[in-house]
């Protein structure tokens, strides 16, 4: 075969491709937008559930049951409780519960968040400009990525729902500049902040980015209705807080002081890292190895590498069509196209940045955040679709489903990111038409067990006195039906507890410990796994008011399992 007959073959199958992208454009029958996202929501809700119902991590699993119980018994966030992230979350929560206090009450929430997640994503593709094809293959690809790592609510999968929304309502916003969507952007983002700071505040600049597009002529109804949302939520905030009685110097603390605390000293670790030893900059060969090194730990759910190299091919096949795309030109030439694919690009450098950033700096497991690598993709793809006549975006699309493949074998059904390599139990709770799987971390194997489990709920409908649960698992005083009095949402020093460094804090917090448990006349103290040791972020030791009262007021103790029982009254 000679040169010119190769020639003509790529010439066909160029031609060949521009007619399959115009048949593509052209496919929509109206009824696809009605029923691709209901598809994509009831594969999402279900897809989570299946998952959701196996193995549990206590430490992050129980924050948003636990808020979610405290709020559902009156207690209010910031008042009775410290409340640094999770508010959001635990509010819906709260909701849930209303239907019964138990384990699938609990995942059908992040499964109805999961669902969701399709629908929004499908609407923003749409309203991106990618056709069915693209729009319903990608929503349906997210919410293999979303929840589904996790399984249950979790306070940082709450936050990006959010975010993906905010960015919705900006790009509708900048289509058809109307107040409810500029509300929905500074309405969306409180939502996100409360539910966790860091990923809302990072993707929060992709609303500049998609301002960009607006008309001249639109700019200042924009900002008109952003000044009306400012006052509207400020007004709201001001009113809530003096209505529940909630003191905004403790709100500011704990939303901002103490959590900023513990972001700067993550992120002065990665400084670290990518500092030159000698110098003190960051050289080219720095960046490029902390890059690698992230890469590797992101996609470190596949032990043989082979998506590793399916993501490195991806990149470099996003990169080459990039090339040939401004060598050859073959694009639009009408300047608003021009400007949305611009703002495209940049949108998927932002969710690529923030991806990589989440997992540098927060010290959750990075496939939590992978979603975001998801979007990058999504969004490049998008800017390709409409771009050029030739439909490069399918060889993307397909290396996105080979790199789901493994996503769901190694991460999805494995439970990684739960700190799991999941086998079948032989412990399950039964759900009625559904079964929970019994499965923790091994680290928490060893303090709580299935039987620690059952020996707590059989032990507080015995005892109708009320109960301080230290530990983890706080999840176990919900579905005994015994209040939560501990006033955290979870055990986290320097987060969710002050530590001595905030003198007055620290001393507040304890009297304000104490003092629930002279006011509900706390029987028991129980321990989880150790007295010392109780849980993997805080020990009593962070408490010594708490340790001293224990060991003056201490009248007996006893064992179930691996949780000490301290009866102080």
């Amino acid at each position: 075969m000679n040169k010119s007959e190769i020639y003509s073959k790529f010439e066909n199958l160029i031609g060949y491709l521009h007619r399959l992208n115009v048949n593509i454009e052209l496919w929509s029958p109206r009824s696809a937008d009605i029923i691709i996202p209901i598809f994509v929501f009831i594969f999402g809700f279900f897809y989570n559930l299946h998952f959701a119902l196996i193995g549990f991590q206590p430490l992050d699993g129980s924050i948003v049951f636990d808020g979610g119980w405290k709020i559902l018994n009156g207690q209010i966030p910031f008042r009775d409780f410290s409340s640094p992230a999770g508010t959001t979350p635990s509010l819906i929560q709260a909701i849930f519960f209303l239907f019964g206090v138990g384990w699938i009450q609990y995942f059908a929430h992040s499964s109805f968040f999961n669902g969701l997640f399709g629908v929004i994503s499908y609407i923003w593709f749409r309203k991106e400009g990618g056709n069915i094809l693209l729009s319903g293959s990608l929503s349906f690809l997210s919410v293999l990525f979303f929840y589904p790592p996790v399984g249950f609510p979790f306070i940082e999968t709450h936050s990006i729902f959010f975010s993906i929304l905010m960015l919705l309502m900006a790009s509708l916003a900048v289509r058809e500049p109307r107040f409810i969507y500029i509300f929905g952007i500074f309405s969306a983002f409180l939502l996100g902040f409360l539910s966790k700071q860091i990923p809302i505040t990072i993707l929060a600049l992709g609303v500049p980015i998609l301002l960009i597009r607006v008309k001249s002529k639109d700019l200042k109804r924009i900002l008109l209705y952003s000044a009306y949302s400012i006052i509207i939520l400020t007004v709201a905030i001001f009113l809530i807080n003096w209505i529940l009685g909630i003191d905004w110097r403790e709100e500011f603390f704990y939303l901002f002081q103490i959590t900023f605390g513990t972001g700067q000293d993550r992120f002065s670790g990665i400084q670290a890292i990518t500092q030159n030893q000698s110098s003190g900059s960051l050289s080219i060969k720095s960046a490029f190895v902390v890059l690698k090194f992230l890469f590797d730990f992101i996609l470190v759910f596949d032990p043989h590498k082979y998506s590793v190299k399916l993501f490195y091919l991806l990149l470099i096949s996003t990169g080459v069509i990039l090339y040939y795309l401004k060598k050859k030109k073959d694009r639009f030439e009408v300047s608003e196209e021009r400007i949305k694919s611009i703002s495209q690009i940049l949108l998927a450098l932002l969710f690529f940045s923030s991806a990589v950033f989440y997992s540098a700096v927060s010290k959750n497991q990075p496939q939590i955040g992978f979603v975001q690598f998801f979007f990058f993709f999504a969004f490049i793809c998008l800017s390709f679709s409409k771009s050029t006549r030739t439909p490069y975006y399918l060889i993307l699309l397909i290396l996105s489903f080979l790199i789901t493949k493994e996503f769901h074998s190694n991460v999805n059904k494995t439970r990684m990111a739960n700190d799991m390599m999941y086998v079948e139990p032989t412990e399950k709770i039964d759900l009625g038409y559904f079964e929970f799987k019994w499965r923790l971390p091994d680290i928490y194997e060893k303090r709580v067990s299935y039987s620690d489990y059952k020996s707590f709920t059989e032990f507080a409908k015995k005892n109708p006195e009320n109960i301080l649960y230290l530990g983890d698992m706080t999840a176990f005083l919900g579905l005994s039906g015994k209040r939560s009095y501990f006033p955290a949402l979870w055990y986290h020093t320097d987060l969710s507890i002050p530590s001595s460094k905030f003198k007055t804090q620290h001393e507040t917090f304890q009297k304000k410990v104490l003092e629930n448990i002279r006011t509900y006349q706390i029987k028991y103290i129980v321990f989880e796994g150790s007295q010392d040791k109780f849980s993997e972020m805080t020990s009593l030791k962070d408490l010594e008011m708490i340790e001293e009262y224990i060991s003056k007021n201490e009248k007996d103790r006893s064992k179930i399992g691996n949780l000490i029982i301290v009866r102080i009254f």
